[in-house]
């Protein structure tokens, strides 16, 4: 009986087993990073259509409200509500306000003004705002997060609030402000506090 020797043996070494392992690891890796980074464009491409989606059904709710003749009441619910803030009036005549709907939030004013317009998922568990001018019913923006526990309206525009800790947003759109929420609005509607294009 011949005995079988080592030289004649075919296989892998072991230096050959680990350059393949660290490519595949290394390929993984890659794969995993890209992936992760195409959920997250999605996700805000998301947040960004439903911002656009809001903007439209406000813009619908306060064309509605104009031709009923019911902007002034709409204004006194407005003034009224907590969630809701008056800017200043800008330097092209318009007036501002910043009308908000908190993530928790169940029946505020942004709801009940968008519920006939939208589907009411997109304003479950997200926190919404609204820019528009009440006297004209014109809409101005419109910003969308399930991440943002709310928006707080500020002198200077909207900042979003994460879990508590506040993130400025100083009314740019949220990636460009380094935070995370879908706005859309006019090209250049606002010049004060940063400039803003969809």
């Amino acid at each position: 009986m011949k005995m079988k020797s080592w030289k004649n043996k075919k296989g892998f070494t072991l230096v050959e087993l680990i350059v393949v392992l660290a490519l595949l690891s290394l390929l993984f890796a890659v794969a995993a990073g890209g992936l992760s980074a195409y959920s997250r464009y999605a996700e805000r491409r998301k947040d960004n259509e439903y911002a656009r989606s809001i903007y439209y059904a406000a813009q619908s709710a306060l064309t509605h409200e104009k031709a009923s003749g019911m902007l002034e009441k709409l204004k006194e619910q407005a003034e009224s509500s907590g969630t809701s803030v008056y800017l200043e009036q800008e330097a092209d005549g318009a007036r501002r306000w910043i009308l908000t709907k908190e993530k928790e939030g169940a029946d505020d004013m942004v709801s009940s003004l968008l519920e006939p317009y939208i589907m009411k998922d997109i304003l479950t568990d997200a926190a919404v705002y609204v820019e528009a001018d009440l006297e004209k019913g014109i809409v101005y923006a419109a910003g969308y997060s399930r991440k943002a526990d709310r928006f707080l309206p500020e002198e200077r525009g909207v900042v979003a609030v994460f879990y508590g800790i506040v993130e400025n947003g100083e009314r740019v759109h949220g990636r460009e402000a380094g935070t995370d929420f879908g706005y859309y609005g006019e090209s250049g509607a606002l010049e004060k506090g940063g400039s803003r294009k969809p």
